[in-house]
């Protein structure tokens, strides 16, 4: 699988035409298109609004990175969440009562949904005080036992062996490194057992950027790629950037995070010894996305990158 350089995510984005296409979204919500603030986005296209007297977000991708069922899925499993109690923000549905709506524009097509705004702050992606760490953890415990009891009917969602195995596609054939840390781990979960105490829908982005503190509790906001995983998955990703902080400081903001989840759901020490192989699955999906995804205004040359990456598959992952 190979997508032209001229025709990245990134570059699917960059055509939407927001003159034309936002108010035929808004519309859907009846959204005053005068009340629509743009805010910073990544993979996603994302507007503050207000309606019916409440603030919401407008989240606008492209249908070739998620089509209409693949967001409405994402909405269906997030209003099950928010309605078991969940910390997390509710979907809005359109006035016709959908999960999302969508444009053509020329060959491109953008779908969209809303959800309504939640309070907090983006939690720092560092080495937080104790009480976030905790709070991190037991959000995430409270949406995993929201998860475990969810009924996806004939909803579809993606899995971690197809993703994983069209990450592999993405890798070149002479990138040995690359292609040598992919092999190690396809092979060991290949023969990891799932059961519905181990596996279910996760989040599959826990990261700080996706986290709201409000002073007393974190919110999870930003579903946009539900997959079929460990709990596992969710739990790793959280500490994925926090391989240069000391070895005590790391476990301590784990044994923290670990306490705040187990107040909400169960986490058997012998499952949180795994997190090194599940913190390499997600460092191989941010180096293979990236590189196919490749974003030109990035300051790193992609040369620079790679040989980054290389450099930290030979460096074993401790926790």
């Amino acid at each position: 699988m190979n997508t032209p350089a001229a025709d990245t995510h990134f570059a699917r984005l960059a055509r939407f035409d927001h003159a034309r296409s936002l108010p035929a979204l808004a519309a859907a919500w009846q959204i005053d298109p005068a009340s629509l603030t743009r805010v910073q986005g990544g993979i996603n296209i994302t507007y503050r609004f207000r309606a019916q007297g409440k603030t919401g977000y407008l989240k606008i991708t492209h249908a070739a990175e998620r089509d209409e069922r693949a967001v409405d899925a994402t909405q269906t499993f997030l209003a099950h969440l928010f309605n078991e109690g969940a910390p997390v923000n509710a979907p809005w549905p359109t006035r016709d009562g959908a999960w999302f709506a969508s444009v053509p524009q020329e060959d491109d097509r953008y779908v969209a949904c809303a959800v309504a705004g939640v309070p907090g702050e983006l939690l720092a992606d560092t080495l937080l005080p104790t009480a976030q760490w905790q709070a991190w953890g037991a959000a995430l415990g409270q949406l995993h036992r929201a998860a475990a009891g969810y009924d996806p009917g004939e909803l579809h969602y993606k899995t971690w062996s197809g993703v994983w195995a069209r990450l592999g596609a993405l890798l070149e054939p002479d990138d040995e490194p690359g292609q040598r840390e992919y092999a190690a781990i396809d092979a060991f979960f290949k023969t990891l057992p799932q059961s519905p105490e181990s596996f279910g829908h996760t989040h599959f982005d826990v990261r700080a950027g996706n986290m709201l503190w409000d002073g007393e509790r974190v919110r999870v906001i930003d579903f946009d790629d539900v997959v079929t995983h460990w709990w596992m998955a969710d739990i790793g990703r959280p500490f994925l950037g926090q391989h240069d902080a000391p070895l005590e400081a790391r476990r301590a903001a784990l044994a923290a995070f670990a306490t705040g989840y187990r107040a909400h759901f169960d986490l058997p020490d012998e499952w949180l010894a795994l997190l090194p192989w599940f913190n390499r699955m997600k460092r191989m999906d941010f180096y293979a996305w990236d590189l196919i995804h490749w974003d030109p205004a990035r300051t790193e040359s992609k040369a620079d990158f790679k040989a980054r990456f290389h450099r930290l598959f030979a460096d074993p992952i401790q926790w």
